[in-house]
């Protein structure tokens, strides 16, 4: 059931979701995005080249995965605003928590409005993506 204005004040914490994004996952993003960095795609590059453990998401994976976060928790409201900072890499077949706080609730030219910060954490609890978000209600 999507969250309403009503249920929602400054400091309310969204629902936390969970998810794991296979490497199956990441080629098809990738081929579908045309997106073929090889630090997403190619193990060896991202190790051998970039110092990196494995393979990365891309960054608009990730966007997309806070988008949709964002449409489940407030269904058909408008999101008018959506800005990310990417902060460190997460891998592939690694469980992501996605979750959010509302910062502020308002009115604007008749509109109900809440602002959110919203965030993406890797399994040892470190924030790689941090946000913020407004969502416009009828």
């Amino acid at each position: 059931m999507a969250l309403t204005y009503d249920d929602l004040q400054e400091g309310t914490e969204l629902p936390i979701e969970q998810r794991t994004p296979t490497t199956e996952q990441v080629v098809a993003f990738c081929d579908a995005t045309g997106n073929q960095g090889p630090q997403f795609l190619d193990p060896e590059f991202a190790k051998e080249k970039m110092g990196l453990p494995g393979p990365i998401l891309p960054g608009n994976m990730k966007q997309g995965f806070l988008d949709q976060y964002l449409r489940r928790q407030f269904g058909q409201q408008q999101i008018t605003r959506l800005q990310l900072n990417h902060r460190r890499p997460d891998l592939h077949n690694a469980e992501l928590t996605i979750g959010g706080e509302v910062t502020r609730t308002y009115d604007l030219d008749g509109r109900r409005m809440a602002d959110l910060e919203v965030h993406i954490d890797n399994p040892q609890g470190d924030r790689s993506v941090r946000g913020a978000a407004t969502v416009a209600f009828d």
